[in-house]
């Protein structure tokens, strides 16, 4: 079903130590860096974050504005993390038939770059959060 890593989604406390970091060591600079104030990101958060392309694959990593937001708690509780790895799959649709088949609940959205994602509910990937992308 998988057919590449769409891309790896990083939280992190400093977005420019990152970017500096990266440029230094590995000559990377990001696609874009930006802000959002909230209202255009899927989560309603408020962040700012940087975007590579590495091969088919985007990182992304994302510094959340506000402490008291979810990725800010998030961050406060588990420090700098991988949040998530999306994985590449050619039909958001038939993924979703089957995962409805074996009683897999998840959800559906658009994210804030224009592709889809599917991410399954937490208590039936045993914890773990695993997102499906398209496009």
């Amino acid at each position: 079903m998988f057919t590449f890593v769409h891309h790896v989604h990083y939280l992190v406390s400093d977005l420019d130590a990152i970017v500096d970091f990266l440029d230094r060591s590995f000559g990377m600079r990001p696609l874009a860096a930006d802000a959002s104030p909230g209202e255009d990101h899927a989560d309603k958060e408020a962040i700012r974050e940087a975007r590579y392309q590495v091969g088919a694959t985007l990182i992304e990593f994302t510094m959340p504005l506000q402490a008291d937001s979810k990725y800010g708690r998030r961050l406060a509780d588990h420090g700098p993390h991988v949040m998530h790895v999306a994985w590449g799959v050619p039909s958001l649709d038939e993924a979703s038939t089957r995962l409805a088949a074996g009683g897999v609940r998840h959800r559906s959205q658009v994210g804030p770059r224009g592709y889809r994602t599917l991410n399954i509910d937490l208590e039936d990937s045993l914890g773990t959060h695993i997102q499906l992308a398209e496009g």
